[in-house]
């Protein structure tokens, strides 16, 4: 089946994160009252969340793709709640601000604010050479049910999108990077469906059922059906 090329969100999860790797973290707790923010993603394994015989049918090759799309979704995701460990050697500043230093000596501020029931989190860079621009921002309802992220190049242009939705048992996430598109489904059953668009046309859908099976269609740049599958 056709695959989707995603070099630029790789390189971006990989520059992102290169920024607080550097920085040590430590086991120590912050005082109850400088605690930082915690997503309610954090409490998810993953936002797509699939059965156990799906996860290790790695004989199917429609399977194996399948989890590819689902998989990069995830990463994305849990790159995201990674970001929101503050590390031990921070500076609590205060109304809900901390800042620190990574080994290069780039300055990180990460800053969480709740208003009318709704969490605002950014994370803004300050490089040695006095350049800054904002890492990443996000908005999450304070009951975790609803939430976006928003990642920045130092350009300060969108590069990737997220957003997700948890209700009566379902659990919808979306990333959007340039022209594509990734839209999923994920049951508590560990039931589900994902969806990819290329430039706003579907290019792959595949859906799971909870005992592990499922099944798969990708389609041309036209949107003409190209191959089906199942396992």
């Amino acid at each position: 089946m056709k695959k989707v090329i995603a070099k630029n969100i790789w390189l971006l999860s990989l520059g992102l994160l290169l920024i607080t790797s550097c920085a040590k973290k430590g086991d120590d707790p912050q005082p109850e009252d400088a605690e930082p923010f915690r997503s309610a993603l954090a409490n998810r394994e993953q936002v797509v969340q699939i059965p156990t015989a799906f996860a290790n049918n790695n004989t199917n090759r429609f399977a194996v793709e399948t989890r590819g799309y689902i998989n990069a979704t995830n990463t994305l995701f849990s790159a995201y709640s990674s970001f929101l460990i503050v590390p031990a050697n921070t500076t609590s500043n205060g109304n809900g601000s901390w800042t620190w230093r990574d080994l290069q000596g780039n300055e990180i501020t990460y800053t969480s604010t709740l208003s009318n029931g709704q969490y605002t989190v950014t994370m803004d860079a300050k490089f040695a050479d006095g350049t800054a621009y904002r890492v990443f921002e996000a908005t999450e309802r304070q009951d975790g049910t609803l939430g976006k992220i928003t990642w920045f190049d130092e350009d300060g242009t969108a590069v990737i999108v997220m957003d997700w939705k948890y209700e009566n048992g379902l659990f919808t996430s979306t990333f959007v990077s340039g022209s594509q598109r990734f839209v999923s489904e994920s049951n508590d059953n560990l039931s589900g469906t994902i969806k990819v668009y290329e430039n706003d046309v579907l290019i792959f859908t595949g859906n799971w059922q909870s005992t592990g099976a499922g099944e798969c269609v990708s389609y041309n740049s036209d949107g003409t059906q190209n191959e089906t599958g199942s396992w």
